[in-house]
């Protein structure tokens, strides 16, 4: 699996990291709203999505590759970058 996106390679991540290095947590409330959020944060040159949480707390890796991705009820996404309203 690869890690973060198609579109953030090193050179990004830093550049995003120095610019904006608060991370943030956006409830979702369904795969749909996930896929949804998640374009939204992939569009914004200044955010990168990290990981989702589920409700125990566990984290997993938002892979490049969304086909077989779950997205338990009550998780969140984790990105770093600029704020987004959602």
């Amino acid at each position: 699996d690869n890690i973060f996106s198609y579109n953030d390679d090193f050179i990004n991540i830093v550049e995003i990291a120095r610019d904006y290095p608060d991370i943030h947590e956006v409830e979702i409330d369904s795969k749909e709203d996930f896929m949804e959020k998640l374009k939204t944060i992939n569009h914004n040159k200044s955010t990168i999505p990290l990981f989702l949480i589920d409700s125990k707390n566990n984290f997993k890796v938002i892979p490049a590759d969304m086909v077989n991705f779950e997205v338990p009820e009550k998780s969140k996404i984790v990105y770093m970058g600029q704020k987004i309203q959602f």
